[in-house]
């Protein structure tokens, strides 16, 4: 029977073999969830995306478990690993976990707490639950601007700077809201087409910055900056 904690913003599915007594469901606020005998993966979010969840505590002793678990995402478009960060001495353990992320192609996201796992995990299955194909497309466009950070190509550089700043001139909204956005919708377009309650969940976000962002991009721009002369 699934638990309702949120009306109509998605379901999460959990194994109920692996997952059962994970702490991260306890956090689970903005999403319904449900327990599943069926699914290979430890989380479902969508038809689209299976995730699997791992505590580098767990990793560093068996170093060796994630490599078992390929398969349980095979069927999925969007392969996502869910790292715990719980160890102080991450650098080691992370280096092995990225490895194993690209050879297979996965997508990794970090989190530092039970309840930042929980968000991530709420995050992607309320887009998900919106439009699928939108939100692996949003993620290609921002998986794009994070190559900005080699280096190697000036005018995606270029591209992410403007996006930032564009993001941190609406009152309220800092540096970390602003990637957190881009993260999570991918492009300004997917984000200037969100609505109030999509924007609000997002973590250090909240209700007050998702109005001013919203706000932001519904507002007359030629009646604030002036009619172009023709």
């Amino acid at each position: 029977m699934p638990i309702t904690t949120a009306p109509s913003v998605g379901l999460i599915t959990i194994n109920k073999e692996t997952q059962r007594e994970n702490k991260i469901i306890s956090y689970i606020r903005n999403c319904r969830y449900d327990y599943s005998d069926t699914i290979t993966c430890d989380y479902e979010s969508g038809k689209e995306c299976g995730v699997l969840y791992l505590s580098m505590i767990y990793h560093k002793k068996n170093p060796d478990y994630i490599e078992t678990r390929y398969n349980d995402l095979s069927g999925y478009k969007l392969k996502v690993l869910l790292v715990c960060v719980d160890i102080e001495d991450v650098d080691r353990n992370l280096y092995d976990i990225n490895s194993i992320c690209q050879r297979h192609e996965w997508t990794l996201i970090l989190s530092y707490s039970f309840q930042e796992a929980s968000e991530y995990l709420e995050n992607l299955t309320r887009s998900l639950s919106h439009n699928e194909r939108t939100v692996m497309r949003s993620y290609s466009e921002y998986k794009k601007l994070q190559q900005v950070s080699t280096g190697e190509n000036s005018v995606m550089l270029e591209r992410f700077n403007m996006a930032k700043n564009l993001l941190t001139s609406i009152r309220t909204i800092n540096s970390t809201n602003a990637l957190d956005l881009l993260r999570n919708f991918g492009s300004i377009k997917e984000i200037s087409k969100a609505g109030i309650n999509d924007i609000a969940l997002l973590r250090g976000l909240g209700m007050v910055k998702a109005k001013h962002v919203v706000h932001f991009f519904n507002q007359p721009f030629l009646k604030r900056y002036g009619r172009i002369k023709q």
